[in-house]
C-alpha cells in the first residue's frame, strides 16, 4: 500500500480541523497501517498503536494548551492593552487604499493561503503553497494595531475550492471588516520602522515609488542631478513612514505603534474570523477527541504486546 501525504492533506479542511496538530494524526496512522499490514507481527502492530499514541498526546497537549490560553487570558482594548501576551478582538481594515488580491481568485483580501495540487500518477502533488505575509489593521473602537501574520496559525472561514482538469485550487481568505479574534504579542514600539511588518510596508511603498521614477526624482531630488544622494533618500523614506503612519491611524503626538506579532516566548500566536473562535470550541472538542485516540491505541499496544509474549 502506497500513501501519500499530499493525497491527504488535499482533503483538510483547515476551518475543522483547527491546526496541524489534529491533521497529523491521520497520516501517522494510515502509514504505520500499511507498514504492520506489511509485515503483519503483533510487534509491528505494537509499534502502530504506540506511534498513533504519541501523535494523539501530542495533539492533546496542543489543543487542550490553546483552549486553555484561550479561557485564561482576559480580553483587552487596543488602547488600554498592557505590553505582553494578549487576546484582542475586532474588525480588519487594510493599511492603505490597496488591498492584496489572492494568487487564484484574485479576489481583493487582506491575507491569502493558495494552494494548487495536480494529480500525477494516482497521486496528489502540490504544485504551489503560498501565504502572504503582508500586515494588516485590527481595528476594536478604542483604537487601531498593526497585525503581522508571520507565524501565526490562521483558521479562516473563507476557504474557497476548485477544479480544473487534473488541479484542484483552494484559497482560504481573511477579508475586510472581517470580525478577528486575536491571541499574540502585544507591544507598543517607539521606533515602529524598526518592526519587519513595518518594513515590508514601508519597502512596498518605496517600490512602488520607484515604478513612477519621473515623479520620485521630482519629489525628493532636492539638487535636480537626476538621482537620488543617501540624503534625498533618507527624506524620501521619511516621508514614506509619515504616509504609512497617516495610513495606520497614528497619531501626530503619538509616536508608537501598536502591533500584534507572534510571541517570542514560544506561545500560539492565533488569529480566526470564525464566529465562536473567542471560546475555543474546536480546539475543545478536538482536545477530547484525541484523549479517545490515545486510550484507544493504548489499550491496542497493550493486547498486542500480550499478543507477542503468547
Amino acid at each position: 500500500m502506497r500513501f501519500s501525504l499530499n493525497l491527504f492533506r488535499s482533503g483538510i479542511n483547515d476551518s475543522w480541523m483547527g491546526s496541524w496538530h489534529n491533521a497529523a494524526i491521520l497520516p501517522v496512522a494510515l502509514f504505520g497501517i500499511a507498514l504492520a499490514d506489511h509485515f503483519d507481527s503483533p510487534m509491528a502492530w505494537a509499534g502502530v498503536m504506540a506511534a498513533i499514541a504519541a501523535a494523539s498526546f501530542f495533539a492533546w497537549r496542543a489543543n487542550h494548551h490553546r483552549y486553555r490560553l484561550i479561557h485564561d487570558t482576559a480580553s483587552s482594548m487596543i488602547a488600554s492593552a498592557a505590553q505582553g501576551f494578549v487576546e484582542l478582538s475586532g474588525q480588519l481594515r487594510p493599511t492603505g487604499p490597496s488591498q492584496l488580491t489572492s494568487l487564484l481568485s484574485h479576489l481583493p483580501c487582506l491575507w491569502y493561503h493558495c494552494i494548487v495540487r495536480v494529480k500525477r500518477n494516482n497521486e496528489w502533488e502540490t504544485e504551489l503553497d503560498e501565504t502572504s505575509n503582508t500586515a494588516f489593521l485590527l481595528y476594536d473602537g478604542s483604537g487601531a494595531c498593526l497585525v503581522d501574520p508571520a507565524g501565526a496559525e490562521i483558521i479562516s472561514k473563507h476557504k474557497n475550492t476548485w477544479n480544473e482538469g487534473d488541479r484542484k485550487y483552494t484559497e482560504y481568505l481573511l477579508l475586510e471588516d472581517d470580525a478577528l479574534y486575536a491571541l499574540g504579542e502585544f507591544s507598543t514600539l517607539a521606533d515602529p520602522s524598526q518592526h519587519p511588518g513595518a518594513k515590508r510596508l514601508l519597502n512596498e511603498l518605496i517600490v512602488a515609488w520607484k515604478r513612477e521614477r519621473p515623479a520620485l526624482l521630482a519629489r525628493f531630488d532636492a539638487n535636480q542631478d537626476g538621482d537620488l544622494d543617501s540624503e534625498e533618500w533618507e527624506r524620501a523614506r521619511q516621508t514614506a513612514w509619515a504616509e504609512i503612519k497617516a495610513a495606520l491611524q497614528i497619531d501626530a503626538d503619538h509616536v508608537g505603534l501598536h502591533l500584534l506579532r507572534r510571541p517570542r516566548d514560544g506561545r500560539p500566536y492565533l488569529l480566526s474570523n470564525h464566529p465562536d473562535a473567542h471560546h475555543g470550541r474546536a480546539f475543545f472538542i478536538w482536545s477530547w477527541m484525541q484523549i479517545i485516540v490515545f486510550l484507544f491505541a493504548c489499550a491496542g499496544l497493550a493486547y498486542f504486546l500480550q499478543a507477542h509474549t503468547n
